[in-house]
């Protein structure tokens, strides 16, 4: 479905894991690039949301 919670091996994860853990690693760089250079810290604010739809056919036959 994406979330990855079905797999263990990293190379196997999801997008959601894949894109959260670019988010902040890309802020973490952020911040070390600020350090270095002397200025303020950048501000990095993440907010979420998600939300799995699951469509399920059910067939209904009937014998006569």
């Amino acid at each position: 479905m994406g979330s990855g919670i079905e797999y263990m091996d990293p190379s196997k994860e999801g997008i959601l894991p894949r894109a959260i853990m670019h988010i902040f690693q890309r802020c973490g760089s952020y911040e070390q690039e600020a350090e270095l250079k002397g200025i303020a810290l950048p501000k990095c604010v993440v907010s979420c949301q998600f939300i799995e739809v699951n469509i399920k056919q059910k067939f209904l036959v009937s014998f006569y």
